[in-house]
């Protein structure tokens, strides 16, 4: 909602992590958006994230945006 389309790489999957403060995260997926972009922005929430197939793979949902 808040960026419209966007696209991006998962690049990791059940990743648990640190942020500068120390605080301990964990995610289903780490999706870095193209050249390093923010790959979502607050109000963003309830978006769904879809893979998208290669050759004539169809795309499917794998997500959704929370938090």
């Amino acid at each position: 909602r808040s960026f419209g389309h966007t696209t991006g790489t998962v690049m990791a999957y059940a990743l648990e992590y640190n942020d500068e403060k120390g605080i301990s995260f964990f995610t289903d997926l780490l999706v870095v958006g193209e050249d390093r972009q923010t790959f979502d922005v607050e109000g963003d929430s309830g978006s769904l994230i879809i893979l998208t197939g290669q050759d004539s793979e169809k795309p499917r949902p794998i997500g959704i945006i929370w938090g």
